[in-house]
């Protein structure tokens, strides 16, 4: 594990802290589940871009594998834990 330090501002902070006491957790732990779960959104959101980009290149060759394969990609997604 690494250690980061990250300056945040003092109304984020105060957020922070509310929530560790809500959640009997701590700042840090708190913090990686946030960066945890953007960082999995981030990489859906990327993934998803990659497959419709190559879709809409299938364009050409087949106009109804487009249609066909944006509704699957969107399915398949959707299905995938991150």
């Amino acid at each position: 594990m690494k250690n980061l330090h990250v300056t945040l501002p003092d109304e984020m902070v105060a957020r922070l802290d509310r929530l560790t006491a809500i959640e009997e957790s701590s700042r840090a732990a708190l913090v990686r589940e946030a960066v945890q779960t953007f960082l999995t959104s981030k990489e859906r959101e990327l993934e998803a871009r990659e497959m419709h980009l190559y879709a809409n290149e299938m364009a050409d060759l087949s106009r109804e594998f487009v249609t066909w394969s944006a509704v699957e990609v969107d399915a398949a997604l959707s299905g995938v834990e991150w």
